[in-house]
């Protein structure tokens, strides 16, 4: 396989219905996971996008007359059997004019059929008992309905699309089951509105047709482009500030992402990813670019350029200095964070501040008690106490700070901020600890120091309170967060 010559920390994976469930009933996970190397990828920290999909237009021995379809081969044969209202068990659409509008040929099922409600249902359930963990799947894309389960069957003639109530039977399955996972779609419904689901745009980026404007029109409206729907429907789908609470995602459009990083797109691709909030873009983004590629040094300054613009990119801003401390002393700290990006981080994450002695051990930490998923670009303002262990020996400790990027905290957040250290945290400032050889024997003057430092006082006029808050050091250097996604299985082009 190709190296790929940009930082990445999500990997793409469609699922389509024909791998996981060849037999009725059994879910083969061994297998996909296996096919898709995701202990790889897991092992190197990285979090998968995951999309069921149905219906995935492709070619078999170069052929576009082949019949070829995603869904099971039992399944077909009970959608047949069942003839639903008359309309048979769904659409072969093939050949070469069809090959040249999807680059691929397929099978769009009946979308009205109990028995292909009921068995995705069941499909759903199994792919969430087994996904909906964050440490291993970082966004769910609702998919399932159209080709490439992009929510769409054109050309007209290769499928029939649902109307807004049937799709959503077919969306109420991933809020019924997915609880802990982000989960978005394609265009916004009803549904996703009501349960504040994330947007992912598959067609990013520079286009003759201007589709990026129409899906946050799409947005901030609601959905025009819902076969059958009422203008109640269109209406109740509009989710204007959906990036706010969940993500927005996507992929560039037709394949081609290298078109959006020549120098006379990157300011409209730019205008994009700030208009639409992005965190990541792919299957289609910068991993198209390859080690040894020869244009390589043509795109990448425009590709650093896109990634420092997306996702979420956190500094501590300042903190209270309090340069001397007392072995057992409750520290109270307080914390502004920046966040200079797009878009919150989506999950709620450790932050701790800690105290490290000449070794680099930690010898004392405080979690600050935040929810890290409403840090919305701007400031936000925390609190938290640091306890100096009663044993600590007097000398030089420095303080410490670390945002991790999962709850189990086995990977840490890379901060624009200067200091990294190689715990995945960044150093603030010297800290003197008095031990208790050395603190005061006197209780009562102890009890009125560590008042003194708790207790709120007014900032003098200069506006420096008592403790100071010091401004901390943003490295423009380090690009945070933002996410393009490595390709596992490329889809054809669009």
């Amino acid at each position: 396989m190709e190296k790929i010559a940009v930082d990445y920390n999500l990997v793409y994976v469609d699922i389509k219905w024909s791998e996981i469930e060849k037999t009725k009933g059994v879910y083969d996970f061994d297998a996909i996971e296996k096919q898709y190397q995701f202990d790889k990828w897991h092992g190197a920290g990285r979090r998968m996008v995951l999309r069921f999909v149905m219906d995935n237009p492709n070619y078999i021995a170069d052929n576009p007359d082949i019949e070829r379809m995603d869904i099971p081969q039992w399944l077909y044969e009970e959608l047949k059997e069942e003839n639903a209202e008359g309309e048979g068990a769904g659409v072969f659409y093939k050949g070469e004019t069809i090959l040249e509008l999807l680059g691929g040929v397929g099978f769009s099922p009946n979308y009205k059929s109990p028995k292909l409600l009921e068995y995705h249902r069941n499909v759903i359930k199994a792919l969430a008992e087994r996904y909906d963990d964050p440490t291993i799947c970082a966004y769910v894309e609702v998919g399932s309905l159209g080709h490439w389960a992009e929510f769409h069957t054109w050309p007209t003639g290769s499928g029939e699309f649902p109307d807004p109530p049937l799709a959503q039977e077919y969306m109420q399955p991933y809020v019924d089951y997915f609880h802990n996972v982000k989960v978005g779609i394609r265009k916004p419904y009803p549904l996703a509105a009501e349960n504040g689901w994330g947007l992912y745009n598959d067609v990013f980026g520079v286009t003759p047709d201007g589709a990026t404007p129409t899906f946050l029109e799409w947005a901030a409206t609601g959905n025009t482009d819902m076969p059958g729907a009422e203008e109640e429907d269109i209406w109740n789908s509009a989710m204007p500030d959906w990036w706010m609470w969940n993500y927005s995602g996507g992929e560039f459009a037709d394949g081609d992402f290298k078109t959006n990083a020549f120098d006379e797109n990157i300011c409209a691709v730019l205008k994009q990813i700030r208009d639409s909030h992005t965190t990541w873009l792919g299957p289609c983004s910068a991993c198209d670019i390859k080690v040894g590629d020869p244009d390589y040094d043509k795109y990448i300054y425009n590709v650093e350029v896109m990634l420092k613009n997306m996702g979420y990119r956190y500094n501590l801003a300042s903190i209270t200095k309090k340069e001397t401390m007392d072995a057992g002393e409750n520290v109270p700290l307080s914390l502004e964070w920046k966040n200079s990006g797009v878009a919150p981080i989506y999950y709620c994450v450790p932050v701790t501040v800690y105290l490290v002695n000449a070794q680099g051990e930690t010898v004392a930490e405080a979690p600050v008690e935040t929810c890290t998923d409403e840090w919305l670009p701007g400031i936000s303002e925390v609190e938290t106490e640091l306890k100096v262990p009663e044993n600590l020996a007097s000398g030089e400790y420095e303080l410490c700070v670390r945002m991790a990027a999962d709850a189990e905290e086995k990977n840490f957040i890379n901060l624009a901020m200067e200091g990294k250290r190689e715990d995945g945290g960044y150093s603030l400032y010297k800290v003197n600890v008095k031990g208790k050889e050395t603190a005061p024997t006197n209780a009562s003057s102890v009890s009125s120091a560590a008042s003194s430092v708790s207790t709120e006082t007014k900032a003098p006029e200069n506006g420096k309170s008592k403790f100071p808050i010091i401004p901390v050091a943003v490295s423009f250097g380090v690009v945070v967060a933002a996410a393009v996604v490595a390709v596992i299985v490329k889809k054809k082009k669009k």
